[in-house]
């Protein structure tokens, strides 16, 4: 059976990830961020916000809110980026099909989890690949 992955980069919103984890129902997510937004993945209490025009609402980290469970594990899904605009620049020149640092990684992957379906999500980078493709 084929173990779906789902890699994700964390940004200002937590919604995008969390609508994609549950459309996708990965079988293991690996979080991409920066250590600025790394609370909205291992974070105690409620450290995801979501703005909703003038109000601000609070939530738990995204695996307890998507309800990962043991689908998640800190020390092998949390991938700490040590400067996230260099990744976000990789993954837009990817989707280009300029580029292969992502598919390698991806490559990576597959070699750890025997026949696995890996989808790529990205709350910041999305706007910017639609843009970037709309211009082509």
């Amino acid at each position: 059976m084929s173990k779906k992955i789902l890699l994700v980069t964390v940004g200002k919103s937590p919604a995008p990830i969390v609508k994609a984890i549950q459309h996708i129902q990965p079988d293991q997510v690996v979080f991409l961020c920066s250590e600025n937004f790394q609370s909205q993945i291992i974070g105690e209490g409620l450290p995801c916000e979501i703005i909703h025009g003038n109000s601000v609402k609070r939530y738990p980290n995204i695996p307890k809110l998507v309800e990962l469970g043991d689908r998640f594990q800190p020390e092998r899904d949390l991938k700490i980026i040590q400067n996230p605009h260099d990744l976000t620049t990789k993954l837009i020149v990817h989707a280009a099909g300029f580029g292969s640092d992502i598919q390698e990684e991806i490559e990576r992957l597959r070699g750890d989890f025997e026949a696995a379906d890996i989808d790529l999500n990205s709350d910041s980078v999305l706007p910017e690949v639609e843009q970037l493709v709309s211009i082509c």
